[in-house]
């Protein structure tokens, strides 16, 4: 039997080792993450959804909240699906539009015709959307059939085409084979993502489920409108109750620094046209500070709101992130710095690009991409990153910090401070 003695002795021990910062803050230890499982999440565009990539289609149980990279030409194109996908995976979309669904079935098994559910059923999922072959299905009904277009009729298909303008997606419950375009070339999927939450009840799950498939059924089905009504807005109301779609307020500000950034040309071809005196000229300098309001003040104030927006929410969501949370606060922290610095001191540079080589065209492209560029560069040097660190066997340093100021009782943190001064004496 262990003398409590002994074990407050280690203890004790077990405080004074560690990497400390300040007279409070310490590294306690490194947990090194060695199997996907363990790999900390991917935050939403919202900064507060965790998304967890799916390696094993097994783990999908019904009422799930699954994520993919958005391709309006789905199920056209077979390579432009698995590319849509290999990015997502990566991070590295251009424009970082998803689409959301929830899961109906569990996945029992896997088979050469893709997941089935426990009664040997395809596993379905309930969505708002549409693709071009169903545009087309639509459109058409009898065209796969011989003479079918005929059959269809003119007057018909002007109706159809009506009726595909008005609603362009429609509540439904296709197959998740549709959202693996990998299977069966790859046996791991790529792309798809899953959000982490707090532990669901199977009673939860059932009700999210029921939802779902209640307003697919629902005959009074809301139109779909892209920025009131579209799949997050289906997937956030059946799972939390929510008619929301964090997507719609981000680019939505995304649109409104668009604006801001033609503003900002009209600056830099006012410089460009007074480039051709000696010297700096009042006009220009005040052209420079209008280049600067309207292109780069935007990106840094996004990008500290976004860094403070993610601190906060990861601090209130500290248990659900585990041994993750240092590494994510970490990370983005990072990441605000990076892409920051990188973005604001290419934007400072771009009226002196202009001034002394008149190329607009350049200007342009640095003031409307480099936030973008950058912040993709990041994504994927992380990703090559992590996924190195994996394949070589190393694992994922995740660190975790201590606060002896709450997390230790003080008479601990004095008893390692004593210990302390006679190991130093």
């Amino acid at each position: 039997m262990e003398v409590p003695g002994a074990a407050r002795s280690r203890s004790e021990s077990d405080l004074a080792r560690g990497l400390w910062f300040d007279e409070s803050i310490r590294l306690r230890r490194i947990h090194w993450a060695s199997r996907h499982d363990d790999l900390p999440p991917t935050l939403f565009i919202d900064d507060c959804t965790a998304l967890s990539e799916v390696h094993d289609l097994k783990i999908l149980v019904a009422g799930d909240h699954c994520v993919v990279g958005l391709n309006i030409l789905h199920k056209l194109f077979g390579w432009l699906d698995r590319l849509i996908f290999e990015l997502a995976s990566w991070e590295a979309l251009p424009l970082r539009f998803f689409h959301h669904f929830i899961l109906l079935d569990s996945v029992a098994e896997m088979t050469d015709a893709g997941p089935l559910n426990a009664a040997g059923e395809p596993v379905r999922v309930a969505e708002y959307s549409d693709s071009f072959p169903g545009a087309w299905r639509r459109l058409c009904p009898g065209f796969e059939v011989p003479w079918g277009l005929r059959r269809t009729g003119l007057r018909r298909i002007l109706a159809n085409a009506v009726d595909i303008l008005t609603e362009p997606a429609r509540m439904h419950t296709p197959t998740l084979l549709d959202y693996l375009p990998h299977f069966p070339i790859g046996a791991a999927p790529r792309g798809l993502f899953v959000v982490r939450h707090d532990g669901l009840t199977t009673a939860e799950r059932q009700r999210i489920r029921d939802r779902a498939a209640a307003l697919v059924h629902n005959p009074k089905q809301p139109s779909y409108r892209i920025l009131t009504s579209n799949c997050e807005h289906f997937a956030l109301s059946a799972k939390e109750g929510r008619w929301v779609s964090p997507q719609v307020s981000l680019y939505s500000w995304s649109l409104f620094r668009v604006f801001l950034h033609i503003l900002s040309i009209g600056c830099l071809a006012r410089i460009s046209a007074r480039s051709a005196g000696v010297g700096k000229c009042h006009v220009v300098t005040a052209s420079e500070m209008g280049y600067h309001f309207f292109a780069t003040l935007p990106i840094i104030f996004q990008i500290i709101a976004q860094l403070v927006r993610t601190c906060i929410v990861l601090t209130l969501r500290k248990d659900l992130f585990g041994t993750c949370y240092h590494y994510l606060v970490i990370k983005e922290v990072c990441r605000g710095c990076v892409v920051g610095s990188l973005t604001a001191g290419t934007l400072a540079l771009v009226p002196r690009i202009v001034w002394e080589t008149q190329r607009i065209r350049l200007a342009t492209f640095l003031t409307f991409c480099m936030f973008g560029l950058t912040h993709a560069t990041f994504n994927l040097a992380h990703q090559a990153f992590v996924r190195a660190v994996i394949a070589l066997g190393i694992g994922l340093p995740l660190p975790i910090f201590e606060d002896m100021r709450h997390d230790i009782p003080p008479s601990d943190i004095a008893k390692v401070v004593e210990k302390e001064k006679d190991i130093s004496q």
